[in-house]
């Protein structure tokens, strides 16, 4: 089996088939690309005047060890400090649970109606059953995936910052970060491209399926992927700042939207691919697997 010939040549006919629904698709891509960019923006904007009002307080602080011992405070300000630093945490916690929100509920609609391309027709009254179980199933992969990441990433920074060489160690767990999180996208993807099994039972099956027995296929699909987004990336970060015509930049832009849609439905399609291929092994399980 060619995995990224059958599932391009499968993507490529369900895009043909639904062209209005993949230029919708474009459309809001778009749109949660620029939701997620006014919310980081707004919020780091924030973040920004909450450091200001940490740091400037401690840059005028008294450092006189003989005034401190005299009774001369480090500062008068400790009430600005202590409320800027609040502030920080508040709008740091608003802006990750801002884009969790947009990630899943958005995004996670995007993913749904990604599978609906595949689709030979979409039955309109079954739609909200269907988009409600799909967000259910992402919603519980993704908390599944990233909560024990985030728990445990904690507690190893804490132990090693008790450690008196904490930077040589930290500096040593930061070069395993970016495969820890290449995996765990992986496993996201993964699980939202599985979550179009009706049952919880298929869902969990299909989601072990892709994710580690079938990892040599998807992993190769997984790299195109990645390949594709980072060259779309490189070109609009060149048409950003050396670029001088509006035209490409535009041009840039539309072309990374469309590189990230398009991705999603040609992983969706392999992954459909090697479902229907694990499928036909056994005549008890052979046929498509439902998606309604």
């Amino acid at each position: 089996m060619n995995l990224l010939k059958d599932g391009w040549q499968r993507a490529w006919y369900s895009i043909k088939k639904h062209r209005l629904l993949f230029g919708i698709l474009i459309a809001l891509q778009a749109l949660f690309l620029v939701a997620a960019l006014s919310l980081t923006v707004y919020y780091q904007i924030l973040l920004l005047q909450d450091a200001r009002g940490v740091i400037e307080p401690l840059q005028n602080a008294n450092v006189d060890a003989n005034q401190i011992q005299q009774g001369i405070p480090l500062t008068n300000e400790f009430p600005l400090i202590y409320q800027s630093y609040n502030s920080m945490i508040k709008n740091l916690t608003a802006m990750v649970m801002g884009l969790a929100a947009l990630f899943l509920f958005f995004d996670g609609a995007l993913w749904f109606w990604s599978h609906m391309l595949f689709e030979d027709k979409i039955y309109w009254k079954k739609i909200p059953v269907r988009s409600l179980k799909y967000l259910l199933k992402i919603t519980a992969s993704a908390a599944a995936i990233i909560m024990p990441f985030i728990v445990g990433s904690y507690f190893l920074l804490l132990a090693i910052l008790r450690q008196n060489d904490s930077l040589e160690n930290l500096l040593m767990v930061l070069k395993y970060f970016l495969p820890v999180i290449l995996f765990i996208t992986y496993m996201v993807f993964t699980s939202f491209a599985s979550a179009h099994n009706n049952s919880w039972k298929k869902f969990l099956k299909s989601w072990v399926l892709i994710t580690f027995r079938k990892i040599s296929h998807t992993s190769k699909v997984f790299l195109a992927m990645s390949a594709a987004l980072m060259l779309s990336s490189l070109i609009l970060y060149g048409a950003v700042w050396f670029g001088r015509s509006a035209l490409l930049l535009l041009f840039a832009g539309l072309l990374f939207i469309i590189t990230i849609t398009a991705a999603k439905i040609f992983w969706i399609s392999c992954v459909y691919e090697l479902e229907e291929n694990e499928n036909s092994r056994s005549p008890k399980k052979a046929g498509n697997i439902s998606t309604k």
